[in-house]
């Protein structure tokens, strides 16, 4: 019996030792204090930092890399097809989501809805014919973009001064 308690109490001492070891030697950068704040970080903060991320690309392959460190795992197949695609169109995949996607800088505001494992984001910029609605999910704790979404905003028909306004196209009408 006194063997087997030698035994037990001798395994749980090299253990302890082996992570002593093994924590010590990582670098001093207190890692458990950063896989915390990362944990605590809102899908609104990620996506923060996903946009800024986006916005300091200038080719498409490190636009590509950006999303393969945010994007759900349902979406990396996705991106990395794009990877394999013709070079006219990675430039101009990457061209038009810098053109048409609003920059960090552009985001005026985000709203937040949680349920269970999916978050919603309505995103409003300082451009007022955009709005996005983000949608990102929880993978091993940490947030993912599963969806960014902006559309053009269609502004309502007018008729001033027999002027009819339809979708940014203005059209003379008769008023015989």
């Amino acid at each position: 019996m006194n063997k087997k308690i030698i035994t037990i109490t001798s395994i749980i001492f090299l253990a302890a030792a082996t992570m002593y070891v093994m924590l010590s030697s990582l670098p001093t950068n207190n890692i458990s204090g950063h896989l915390i704040e990362q944990l605590e970080k809102s899908p609104s903060q990620i996506y923060k930092e996903y946009k800024k991320a986006i916005d300091a690309t200038n080719n498409f392959d490190a636009y590509l890399d950006v999303m393969l460190n945010y994007s759900s795992v349902n979406y990396l197949s996705t991106i990395k097809k794009m990877r394999k695609s013709a070079e006219e169109v990675k430039e101009f995949a990457f061209k038009y989501e810098k053109k048409f996607s609003p920059k960090l800088s552009q985001i005026t505001s985000i709203t937040e809805s949680i349920e269970n494992n999916i978050a919603v984001l309505n995103v409003s910029t300082s451009r007022p014919d955009i709005t996005g609605e983000v949608r990102m999910i929880k993978e091993n704790n940490n947030w993912k973009v599963l969806t960014d979404k902006w559309e053009e905003l269609k502004k309502k028909p007018t008729n001033e001064g027999g002027i009819i306004q339809v979708e940014d196209k203005l059209i003379q009408a008769s008023l015989g």
